[in-house]
């Protein structure tokens, strides 16, 4: 058997360096999925799921906006391309116009479709992980939840109004409420509706999901990392 990722599965225009984002994508995709098959996972769950997610991403995102931004900034008229560069620094002006345009370039606000790991009736189910600056019990100046994270997946326990999970699923665990790390931007808690629950997250950094309730979660757990 064979799979595909970078330009062995998908050619784009260079315009936004966008074939070399989803390359590396693409790669930190399937990684961890490929050592959850070597490890005895559902092995047709787990590759099924790859071309799933990515086929999406590349092929409804990726490709079509290539395809625009070449077609306008190389192919157009030289008054045509002028005009476009006129308004693209116009819009590039705005800070949140920006953000929103460094992210889709970036393709770190990409999120995954339902897919044989992601249950669509799961809340939060293949949304690309936030990456507040989380701040401790000893008001330091901050950390950003991504350099938490250790290789593997993770469980952010959210609590305000309840006691942290003491069997949690997996080892490594993160946890957001008084006393451990304190999220001010609300990121986080806005992805579970602004309760208390618990996110499960992908080595990929794509939530697996969201819940507010620990009945199941263990079994929620595996299905989700390809575990049975």
């Amino acid at each position: 058997r064979c799979l595909l990722l970078g330009d062995a599965a998908h050619i784009h225009s260079p315009v936004g360096g966008q074939g070399m984002n989803a390359g590396v994508q693409d790669a930190a995709n399937l990684a961890w999925k490929l050592a959850a098959a070597l490890r005895g996972g559902d092995r047709e769950r787990l590759l099924d799921s790859y071309d799933v997610e990515r086929r999406a991403v590349v092929v409804e995102h990726v490709s079509r906006f290539t395809d625009f931004l070449t077609k306008v900034f190389m192919q157009a008229p030289a008054p045509l391309r002028g005009a476009a560069l006129l308004l693209f620094r116009a819009v590039l002006a705005c800070p949140r116009t920006r953000k929103t345009i460094l992210r889709r370039m970036s393709m770190i606000g990409s999120d995954y479709p339902a897919s044989p790991l992601l249950d669509a009736h799961e809340s939060a189910a293949g949304l690309r992980l936030p990456n507040p600056l989380l701040h401790g019990s000893d008001g330091d100046n901050g950390v950003r939840l991504y350099n938490l994270i250790a290789p593997g997946a993770v469980l952010l326990d959210v609590a305000e109004k309840r006691p942290f999970l003491t069997e949690p699923p997996i080892p490594q665990v993160i946890r957001i409420g008084p006393g451990e790390w304190r999220d001010p931007s609300g990121l986080l808690r806005g992805i579970l509706g602004g309760r208390d629950g618990y996110l499960l997250v992908r080595p990929d950094a794509h939530i697996a999901w969201a819940r507010w309730d620990a009945e199941g979660i263990a079994e929620a757990t595996r299905r989700a990392l390809g575990e049975g």
